[in-house]
């Protein structure tokens, strides 16, 4: 009954669904997917990897992490269930600048999940400008 419950919430929502195993289900996801958060959330639209498990997301620390996506949730604790928006699929990310970034160039991975106009791990071009440090931007990601 469950496994049908999730179908039929698949195909509603839009996302597809796939059984793994008897432990639960492996997804195959859309344009986000559910992850439990490592720490607090204090603020929105930044980068975040795979925390200490598949399950579990952290914030991007280091301008070489293979950032997975956005959370746009600020639950205010760990291990709770967040929204990722993964990168490179779906529609277009804010994220947060840790400079002054033009409109329509290249933005990279920054320390502390936040995106620069130059690095090693790109994650798309800037459609808005950002003007300072922590300015939040639409970022055009695929």
């Amino acid at each position: 009954m469950r496994l049908l419950i999730l179908l039929l919430a698949g195909l509603f929502s839009g996302k597809i669904f796939r059984t793994a195993n008897a432990e639960g289900l492996t997804g195959e996801h859309d344009s986000s997917c559910s992850r439990l958060s490592s720490a607090a959330i204090t603020v929105r639209h930044l980068l975040y990897k795979q925390g200490a498990d598949a399950d579990h997301i952290a914030v991007c620390t280091a301008t070489t992490d293979t950032p997975l996506g956005t959370v746009a949730d600020e639950p205010t604790s760990a291990e709770v269930p967040v929204t990722l928006r993964l990168i490179g699929r779906g529609p277009t990310k804010r994220m947060v600048a840790s400079a002054a970034i033009a409109a329509g160039v290249p933005v990279f991975l920054a320390a502390n999940g936040q995106i620069a106009s130059s690095g090693t791990v790109k994650v798309g071009e800037s459609l808005t400008a950002a003007a300072a440090l922590n300015d939040v931007i639409e970022v055009n990601d695929r």
